[in-house]
């Protein structure tokens, strides 16, 4: 919850008393520069106002999360929607991440480090994404990165159930603070494709990412995603990569954008 407050000119409904006072208010909702537009009574001194119009400015942030497997074009999409709706990409980097390479190379020993600097870090994204000003389009969200990738590790038997726990744990204190997305679209794949998306980007900490694993991140994310299509009821899109190439088809990606506007804009309009 921020508290708010702006100047109020008040004028009475025979337009006879005018007043200014300051008007303090708790903002509950989330939203880019959104506009309030409100009739209300207002009680000043001797002076009831039975009519007034309200109007004041807010500029909280929106979040977009992009999630979906490895290969899957989370990247690509949310640069391209940054660029579409003059918002912030927080793409993957994996030099931000300093055990990525580490794990790929040895699960078992560096998966909890790995899953815990990811948790930390995309949540920093969330909370920074959200406490600003703007409208930022997040590559895969901390929830995900939790529910499918960390189950996906302890059922193959990399994490075990105390380091499991612990990331259970943290993401527990973390979660009072991490709001819902504004909007979150789900890329998904056949894993053949994946593969051929992943080869063709040349990541080096990415040399050891087996088809088997994929398949398994797969259902995970189908698990997940069928959750979150239940608790986030009109802020999910899907979309089949392996029918789409919005790079080469612009058209597609206008296609994309317009669902993901119309998705943000009814969720802006609910929280008036």
């Amino acid at each position: 919850m921020r508290r708010r407050s702006a100047s109020l000119r008040a004028i009475g409904r025979d337009r006879s008393e005018v007043m200014t006072c300051q008007l303090s208010w708790s903002v509950l909702m989330r939203g880019s520069r959104m506009t309030f537009d409100r009739s209300c009574d207002l009680t000043c001194d001797q002076h009831r106002f039975s009519w007034i119009r309200i109007r004041w400015e807010v500029s909280v942030g929106q979040l977009i999360v992009v999630s979906g497997n490895l290969g899957a074009g989370k990247t690509t999409l949310s640069s391209a929607l940054a660029m579409r709706f003059n918002g912030i990409a927080f793409s993957e980097q994996p030099a931000e991440y300093p055990y990525l390479e580490d794990m790929y190379a040895d699960l078992r020993r560096w998966s909890f480090n790995n899953q815990l600097s990811f948790m930390t870090k995309k949540a920093e994204e969330h909370l920074r994404i959200v406490e600003s000003s703007r409208l930022g389009i997040q590559d895969r969200g901390v929830f995900e990165t939790h529910e499918v990738f960390s189950r996906t590790f302890q059922m193959r038997g990399i994490l075990d159930a105390r380091d499991f726990g612990t990331l259970e744990r943290v993401l527990s204190l973390l979660r009072p603070r991490l709001t819902k997305p504004d909007a979150l679209i789900f890329l998904y794949a056949p894993t053949d494709f994946l593969v051929s998306r992943i080869e063709q980007r040349h990541r080096s900490s990415e040399h050891q990412v087996w088809p088997s694993l994929l398949d398994h991140l797969g259902r995970y994310y189908e698990a997940w995603f069928s959750c979150i299509k239940r608790e986030m009821t009109g802020r999910v899109l899907s979309v089949d990569m392996s029918k789409v190439d919005f790079v080469s088809n612009p058209l597609q990606l206008d296609d994309i954008c317009n669902e993901v506007r119309a998705i943000v804009q009814t969720v802006s309009e609910s929280k008036l």
